[in-house]
């Protein structure tokens, strides 16, 4: 966590930062995360991070990136966020629409992040995977709806960075056993592979057998707590072998976290 990180602990020629995030603005719909050099008196209170990443903005809260709670076992409401690579944005309306359809009426929130059908941009599944991993460590959404041409990309991306588990859903069957067993905090869809004419009707059942009843909570129902006990223990290690944000951020791919930069300034449309 960020506490590990305190200014006493590094080289002398460490720079003291400090972070922040902005209020939610559900008018404009964006918001956003800064970090920027602490003054020197203020050092005692900040945090040592890197020297690139001074006036750099994020989708996240530098002060929670520490390994969460993946459990959304009994969880009343999610805020629930959609983005996909650019490969697919053309379906970006389509899957923020099924998604709102599926979700709303159990009183979950949606938030469409893109990648719009009209963005000049391009995002690849490494750009996107780093934006879902901020926004879930950040504690920004509950969980994320995401997706590639084929989905194996980006559940193989999301699934190497931190505060994410996300499983592969290409049919209503997997997107149920998913839900109900392996209880992640993501799903990635393959929204070009085996689309074909009509594809939305399978991704519409695919989300309603994912959002089908509480998740985590074990199936067949024999053999529920069984089930339970190993995805408590799948989520042990996905935490324990992870880093966080915090020691792995001066080593990602640099242009990567300038593009998860600009993508999130183009947070004003839903």
């Amino acid at each position: 966590s960020c506490a590990s990180k305190r200014a006493s602990g590094h080289s002398p020629d460490a720079h003291s930062f400090r972070c922040g995030i902005s209020p939610w603005n559900s008018a404009a719909k964006t918001f956003f995360v800064w970090i920027t050099e602490m003054p020197a008196e203020r050092k005692d209170q900040s945090f040592a991070l890197p020297r690139s990443l001074t006036g750099l903005r994020f989708l996240c809260r530098c002060d929670r990136m520490k390994p969460i709670n993946l459990n959304l076992w009994g969880k009343d409401s999610m805020k629930i966020g959609v983005i996909q690579a650019s490969s697919q944005k053309e379906k970006n309306n389509i899957i923020f629409e099924s998604v709102t359809k599926t979700v709303k009426p159990l009183g979950h929130e949606v938030v469409n992040f893109g990648v719009f059908d009209d963005s000049p941009q391009q995002y690849s599944y490494i750009e996107v995977a780093i934006c879902v991993s901020l926004l879930l460590s950040s504690r920004s959404v509950d969980f994320v709806v995401t997706g590639c041409s084929s989905g194996q990309g980006m559940m193989l991306a999301c699934n190497s960075l931190p505060g994410v588990l996300c499983g592969y859903t290409p049919t209503p069957q997997d997107a149920f056993l998913f839900g109900r067993i392996n209880n992640g905090n993501a799903t990635s869809l393959p929204l070009g592979l085996n689309w074909g004419w009509l594809g939305e009707i399978n991704l519409r059942c695919t989300l309603s057998e994912l959002f089908h009843g509480p998740f985590g909570e074990g199936y067949p129902v024999h053999d529920a707590d069984r089930k339970r006990r190993d995805t408590k223990l799948l989520k042990q290690m996905n935490e324990t072998v992870k880093k966080t944000w915090v020691d792995i951020i001066d080593d990602i791919d640099r242009e990567s976290l300038k593009k998860a930069k600009r993508f999130a300034k183009r947070f004003t449309k839903q």
